[in-house]
């Protein structure tokens, strides 16, 4: 998936920093299956860094709280 589509559908919180490790996750799939192979540190460009510069976190918006339950409800039948 695309990490900021997974992230707007989900409307989890999230610190600034989280979107970047999300791409980068999602473009190092050798990664995926054990996540115990992940590197120590991820280092950002400067651009990158600049973006993720906040020092708390956010709500990405997603879907609204009724859209939310009624997607949960439909999960659990």
């Amino acid at each position: 998936g695309k990490a900021l589509a997974d992230l707007d559908k989900h409307a989890i919180w999230v610190c600034p920093m989280y979107p970047l490790f999300l791409e980068w996750f999602y473009a190092h799939p050798e990664h995926h299956e054990d996540i115990t192979t992940l590197p120590a540190l991820i280092e950002l460009t400067g651009e990158d860094a600049r973006k993720a510069s906040a020092m708390y976190g956010y709500r990405r918006p997603g879907p609204d709280a009724e859209t939310r339950a009624r997607k949960a409800a439909e999960t659990k039948r």
